[in-house]
C-alpha cells in the first residue's frame, strides 16, 4: 500500500452560511444543499422574494429544503410555488423537501385548496 493510500483526509464540516435575507423568507446553504426558511406570514407579497430563492436553490445545488417551522399563515401564491418548485426539483432529480408545516391550520388549508399531495414532513 503506497504511503497516500493509507493517510486518511480531513475534511473541515460545512459551516451554515446565510446568503440572503427579506422580509419572512431567507436562504442559507451548507455546501450544495440550501435551506429556505419561511416564517410569519407568507403571501403574495413575500411570493416575488420566494420565487426568486427557490430558483436559486434550484439551479445552484443539489438539494433544497424548505422550512415553514416559524410560519403563521400561507396563500395559495405561495403554495403554488412551492408545489411547481417541488415538482421541477423531481423531474431534476434533485431532493426537495418541506418542513414544518404539519400544522392543523395548514394541513386544513392545503385540503381545502385541494394540495394534500405536496407532502409536508413533520
Amino acid at each position: 500500500m503506497a504511503a497516500s493510500d493509507s493517510q486518511e483526509v480531513e475534511q473541515a464540516p460545512i459551516a451554515e452560511h446565510m446568503i440572503e435575507r427579506s422580509g419572512g423568507v431567507s436562504l442559507s446553504s451548507w455546501g450544495e444543499v440550501h435551506l429556505v426558511r419561511l416564517s410569519g406570514s407568507i403571501d403574495i407579497d413575500s411570493a416575488a422574494e420566494l420565487k426568486r430563492l427557490l430558483l436559486r436553490g434550484l439551479e445552484s445545488c443539489r438539494a433544497v429544503h424548505v422550512s415553514l417551522e416559524g410560519v403563521l399563515s400561507l396563500d395559495i401564491t405561495v403554495l403554488q410555488l412551492l408545489w411547481a418548485a417541488k415538482r421541477h426539483a423531481r423531474q431534476a432529480g434533485m431532493e426537495f423537501t418541506i418542513r414544518g408545516g404539519s400544522t392543523p391550520p395548514i394541513t386544513s388549508f392545503l385540503t381545502e385548496v385541494g394540495m394534500d399531495e405536496l407532502e409536508l414532513l413533520a
